[in-house]
């Protein structure tokens, strides 16, 4: 974790600690999700990012030490997600919400020109789940996900 990144987040956490005890109740984690993420966080998921906390302390809440730790990993995942969308958006060219065939091998046409279109085929074809020749947004976060790229064509 990065130092600005830790003063966020501690700033963030401080914010939400309105009565100072020292860490956040369940409604003060619910404020701090929000104003992070920009989602009320739901009862299972409030319980789950405390259950992470009180597995190890005794304090009633989520310590600073352990917000950050937790929120900074939450970040990261976002950041991830957004690095996924982003690839994603710069296959589909005719902003289409899909991928065909086509439009990976050219864009593998552009930035890899030494594969094969055997090897783009086959790609195509393993992570397309649905074979109706639309790659789905999911299933190419599936397969980035999964390092597929990489397991299977290296």
């Amino acid at each position: 974790m990065e130092p600005g990144e830790t003063a966020f987040l501690e700033k963030v956490f401080r914010m939400c600690d309105e009565t100072q005890k020292g860490f956040l109740s369940r409604e003060d984690l619910k404020v701090a999700v929000l104003y992070l993420f920009g989602y009320k966080p739901s009862k299972h998921e409030v319980s789950q990012l405390l259950k992470t906390e009180h597995s190890s302390l005794q304090t009633p809440g989520m310590t600073v030490k352990s917000f950050q730790q937790i929120m900074a990993r939450k970040l990261q995942a976002l950041d991830d997600e957004q690095d996924i969308r982003e690839k994603f958006q710069m296959f589909d060219i005719r902003c289409q919400g899909y991928l065909t065939l086509e439009d990976v091998k050219q864009a593998f046409r552009l930035v890899a020109p030494n594969i094969s279109d055997e090897t783009v085929n086959s790609c195509y074809k393993s992570i397309c789940a649905n074979n109706n020749g639309k790659l789905s947004f999911r299933d190419f976060q599936l397969a980035m996900h999964n390092n597929f790229l990489t397991h299977n064509y290296n």
